[in-house]
């Protein structure tokens, strides 16, 4: 009990403190309405300005995913010329490295897609469309490339681990893949799962958070906390109903 009320407690500080900062921020912002508003222009021109950058950057993390994916080929033959336990631990490890590059490459490209897309409708004039026109192409140049990878990635996952099952442009892959896993593999699954639902809990709410803020001097709009709340809603209801069916199997 005594533990319960110290949490409770400390619960009712740190909102106490949250809402105090919020209403710090509040006055701040509403006396220096012209400042702060200036900035946040500033600061979303810059954004907008920098989304060929961000493809730029994608197309740089494929090209080092595509490097990487080399070595682990390599590694696999290695192993499976008659390598020891710690080659086949190296090549699986290389392999994890290009996979992560890949899916770093991937989440950025769209993103920048995003910035891209949201500033010729705000910003870029009809002569910026071949720049537009480029980047569209540079994009879906690199998600073929990224997704060639993965492919070719599986392939030699599945060569190491010859009970691996799934092929990457089926819907079904991961379920495939998830089902083919033995008990150690499902439990580290389940844990970096885990612990991927928790962080994006945080990263969506503060994102909401410093949306809502933003939104007092930058006309934003609902979308984007509509659009974040949608998320979370689909995230927690497949989380509560794959924790529900699974526990009356």
């Amino acid at each position: 009990m005594k533990k319960d009320s110290k949490v409770l407690i400390r619960f009712i500080l740190l909102m106490a403190l949250a809402m105090a900062a919020g209403g710090i921020m509040g006055y701040a912002s509403a006396s220096h309405r012209q400042t702060v508003s200036g900035m946040l222009t500033v600061m979303m021109d810059m954004l907008i300005t920098a989304a060929p950058a961000g493809i730029a950057v994608s197309g740089l993390l494929t090209v080092l995913s595509f490097t990487d994916y080399g070595k682990g080929k390599t590694l696999t033959e290695k192993a499976l010329s008659g390598g020891e336990e710690s080659d086949y631990d190296a090549a699986e490890k290389q392999l994890e490295k290009s996979l992560e590059k890949g899916n770093y490459s991937l989440i950025l490209s769209y993103t920048a897609l995003g910035m891209l897309v949201s500033g010729f409708a705000g910003k870029y004039t009809a002569t910026d469309m071949p720049m537009v026109l480029v980047a569209l192409a540079v994009f879906f140049m690199l998600m073929l490339a990224n997704t060639f990878i993965q492919s070719a990635l599986v392939k030699q996952v599945k060569r190491l681990n010859p009970e691996k099952q799934g092929n990457v442009l089926d819907p079904k892959f991961h379920q495939d893949w998830l089902d083919s896993c033995d008990e150690a593999q499902r439990a580290l699954i389940g844990k970096a799962a885990h612990a991927a639902y928790r962080a994006t809990q945080k990263a969506i709410l503060a994102t909401m958070l410093v949306a809502m803020a933003v939104s007092f001097e930058y006309p934003l709009g609902p979308l984007p906390v509509v659009f974040l709340g949608a998320i979370w809603l689909v995230q927690t209801a497949a989380y509560m109903k794959t924790s529900r069916s699974e526990g009356f199997k």
